[in-house]
């Protein structure tokens, strides 16, 4: 298995002229673009005092800006420390400070956040060697605690002028010059719905993440060029892995939605772009559904149609085949995830599998069942009243729950597995259909090509 920086510098090398990211109806880079980037960021890192194994956060929304900023931590040997963008500044501020971070790079959105009240960056400032805020859009500095991180800033492009007198090329690029430890800590994810120094932080080695990057080569069908339409958040391990690491691995180019993907937004960047993957969560999809689908079946004439049984499947597949083309027509994978189901899949469990189960093996509710490895002990008083032995829970086993969250599990896969098969096999039929179809007939010549054609074969034959 090979490291994750490997794969991304083997792709940068091979795809150096190629189209890498977009910001979805804004700027463009290419791999090579991608790379210069990257090299004034280390010069920053090296110049401002960032060592390799440093901690440096990320505190952005989704941009093409990002995806530089990331890399170029990555790349440099640093830790990076996302954050989501809808994370507060005090939770950014508790965070970076507790995972020791020497440098925080964010938007404009998110530094006002921080900067809102002046205790946020003083705390981020508590740990020792801080350097400062650096703003991810154009590399300029918004904090400089440390002197030196000034000083690099104002002499960066003097210094890249100097590392690269001819321009920076792939021959000269390499981010990976040795072998680099795979259980080396390269992120530390902290996950949604963290508020608090004390949760969900997972520290994440160099293998995890090209665990997760080479199950993705060998399973999805990647091709260099590709699209991918990425609207996930990338500070998220999932989006992260498959719309960032993945694709950037594999030569392809990446459009990024910025801000939040309404119906409209999303169906314009999916019929444009026309990904080979796409990744979303059930509430978008619903979304569309609702705004897109639902009012076609409910008014007329496709309402009237859809009762005559004739002409049901007729409508069914046009709106099938209207909802590719929206989303692109051009679907290899496509994945959703999240817990929109949850609701109406725990109630199915709870309320109308689990009872007759539990009906059957005596009228025992599934979710009491459970091994007792330890009797509880009740609290004992003396005399006096003094506790002389605190009471303490039973322990226990509880193979009850675990089933029923097996089931719900399960319930939601063989949903999504549905969902997929069905989008994935309209597709196929569509394609399908446009290879089998005749190839245009030549157009008829025109007046003076015909006159063209009898002098030539004239001359011919004289």
């Amino acid at each position: 298995m090979k490291h994750f920086v490997s794969h991304f510098n083997d792709s940068v090398k091979e795809n150096w002229a190629s189209p890498a990211i977009t910001n979805f109806g804004g700027v463009t880079y290419t791999y090579g673009q991608l790379a210069e980037q990257i090299a004034k960021y280390h010069i920053l890192f090296a110049e401002g005092g960032i060592k390799k194994g440093d901690k440096i956060a990320l505190y952005a929304r989704n941009s093409a800006e990002w995806v530089i900023a990331y890399f170029a931590t990555l790349t440099y040997d640093a830790v990076s420390v996302p954050f989501l963008p809808d994370f507060t500044p005090a939770s950014v501020a508790e965070l970076g400070a507790f995972s020791e971070c020497k440098l925080l790079i964010a938007d404009d959105i998110a530094y006002n956040s921080l900067e809102s009240d002046e205790k946020y960056i003083k705390q981020l400032e508590s740990t020792p060697g801080f350097a400062g805020v650096i703003n991810v859009k154009d590399i300029s500095i918004c904090v400089a605690t440390e002197k030196a991180l000034a000083v690099a800033h104002d002499t960066l492009d003097e210094h890249f002028a100097k590392l690269y007198p001819n321009g920076l090329s792939a021959d000269i690029v390499n981010y990976y010059p040795e072998e680099r430890d795979m259980e080396a800590v390269v992120e530390i994810s902290f996950t949604s719905g963290t508020t608090s120094a004390t949760s969900k932080g997972v520290v994440l080695p160099a293998r995890s993440l090209s665990v997760n990057l080479d199950f993705a080569r060998r399973e999805i069908p990647a091709t260099r060029g590709g699209h991918i339409f990425a609207i996930l958040p990338m500070a998220h391990m999932f989006g992260q892995t498959f719309d960032v690491l993945f694709p950037l691995a594999g030569g392809c180019h990446v459009y990024i939605m910025p801000g939040k993907p309404t119906p409209a937004r999303l169906l314009e960047g999916l019929a444009k772009v026309k990904p080979f993957m796409f990744l979303t969560v059930p509430l978008v999809i619903e979304k569309i559904f609702k705004s897109k689908v639902f009012p076609v079946t409910r008014k007329n004439p496709a309402k009237l149609l859809l009762k005559i049984p004739g002409l049901r499947r007729i409508v069914l597949n046009k709106i099938k085949s209207s909802l590719l083309t929206a989303f692109g027509n051009n679907f290899s994978v496509g994945v959703i995830i999240g817990g929109a189901f949850g609701k109406i899949v725990t109630s199915i469990v709870n309320d109308i599998i689990m009872p007759p189960i539990g009906w059957i093996i005596g009228g025992v509710d599934f979710k009491d069942l459970k091994i007792v490895l330890k009797d509880a002990v009740p609290e004992k008083l003396d005399e006096a009243g003094n506790v002389v032995q605190a009471a303490a829970a039973e322990v226990t086993l509880n193979y009850g729950a675990f089933v029923q969250n097996i089931i719900d599990f399960l319930i939601i896969a063989f949903c999504v597995f549905l969902l997929v098969k069905g989008i994935t096999a309209l597709s196929r039929k569509k394609k399908a259909k446009e290879e089998e179809a005749p190839a245009p007939a030549a157009p008829e010549p025109t007046a003076e090509e015909k006159l063209l054609t009898e002098i030539r074969d004239l001359l011919k034959n004289k």
